[in-house]
């Protein structure tokens, strides 16, 4: 029960016709993951709420497995001081190749769907800029440059910023570590072929997620100014993760009726120690110590997981509403207005993919459900090691 599949991400690309192809991208994926976590990205304190500083990460190539990390970097990457009114503290990622840089970035559109409509990015071959997205705002807490140049001047290419906590993407036949280790935060040197997977990820967080989201009926009854009052969730998080037996959580697991609400989960729950890290706790503190850090930042942790969510939705197929859906959806009377909001669902297009002030205008309620996910975190951590002991 504890173990999701590989054939799980074959959703990453439903198109794939081959085994063999398929089999690439799951590996790499899971290889990916497995480079991303094996250290923190977001240095040594983590980035708090308060914090002048943003990650810009790069990668060095624009194969399947560089690729790959990029995107994980894009579901994790999420920080409490982004400012979606101003685009201050974007997470920048930056993928540097031989090739053409807008080829890189057509290779990277095709396996994140949606998320360069709404991200900006642009691109640079040989110190120019050949081509960049049609707008200068977004909402989106990331930012993308595709770089055609040659990766042994990476140093050349690094941005000066004293702001940014700077992380390098190599793998181990690109001889730059003596270069590289004195200049950037976080160094991640790997080889592919070294990189063991079994093909299958722990997913008892992801179920225990899915759990408190499948049992938290009721929690629109807490009135709109206790959103983001910690004492008044108590009672949810006892029926929705406290006290659930094992048999009801995996009930409610293999009810879920799609791969996509399975992945959701998943990344979900593999965000949770850069969450913690960034109101300055961590996993293996206990619960209590988890419970109060989370208590005094829940606000902006439910803008964190806001920002994260939107992301992740993007990546999923999703978009948010045009000029013309809101039009439709702003004259409708209430029950007009649900059935609306269903149907356009259904077809990958979500009220919620918004920037959070918009969100806190047309359905203030949706943030009870990121702070209950929030405060869920330390129980389900915890109850995750007796599901996966």
């Amino acid at each position: 029960m504890q173990y999701l599949k590989d054939r799980l991400y074959r959703f990453f690309n439903p198109e794939i016709e081959t085994t063999s192809t398929f089999d690439v991208l799951a590996t790499d994926f899971l290889k990916a993951r497995k480079i991303v976590f094996s250290k923190d990205i977001d240095g040594a304190k983590g980035i708090s709420k308060d914090s002048d500083k943003h990650i810009h990460a790069y990668i060095l190539g624009v194969d399947s497995l560089s690729l790959s990390i990029a995107k994980q970097l894009a579901l994790l990457c999420h920080f409490p001081n982004f400012d979606d009114r101003t685009g201050e503290n974007r997470t920048i990622i930056t993928i540097v190749g031989a090739g053409s840089a807008v080829d890189a970035m057509s290779q990277f559109r095709a396996m994140t769907a949606n998320l360069l409509d709404y991200a900006l990015w642009r691109c640079v071959e040989n110190g120019v800029e050949v081509a960049k997205c049609e707008r200068t705002h977004s909402f989106i807490d990331l930012e993308f440059e595709f770089v055609k140049a040659d990766v042994a001047n990476i140093l050349e290419l690094k941005n000066t910023d004293c702001n940014s906590v700077s992380s390098i993407f190599f793998s181990s036949n690109i001889h730059i570590w003596s270069e590289v280790e004195q200049v950037f935060d976080v160094v991640y040197q790997y080889n592919s072929e070294e990189i063991t997977i079994d093909n299958s990820i722990d997913i008892s967080r992801a179920m225990l997620v899915n759990t408190m989201y499948s049992r938290c009926d009721g929690i629109e009854t807490i009135h709109k100014a206790d959103t983001f009052n910690a004492e008044c969730y108590s009672e949810y998080l006892d029926n929705t993760c406290r006290y659930v037996r094992t048999t009801k959580i995996k009930e409610y697991w293999d009810g879920i009726a799609t791969n996509e609400l399975k992945l959701s989960n998943v990344f979900c729950a593999d965000t949770f120690r850069i969450k913690l890290r960034s109101i300055g706790t961590k996993p293996e503190d206990d619960i209590k110590t988890i419970s109060s850090h989370i208590g005094k930042n829940l606000r902006a942790l439910s803008y964190l997981e806001h920002a994260r969510w939107n992301v992740e939705k993007l990546i999923l197929g999703y978009r948010p509403y045009n000029a013309k859906e809101w039009y439709e959806y702003v004259f409708k009377s209430q029950d007009e207005k649900k059935a609306y909001v269903k149907k356009l669902k259904d077809r990958k297009i979500h009220l919620n993919l918004c920037p959070i002030g918009e969100l806190l205008k047309i359905d203030p309620g949706n943030f009870k459900y990121d702070c209950l996910l929030c405060l869920s975190i330390p129980h389900i951590i915890s109850r995750a090691k007796r599901l996966n002991p």
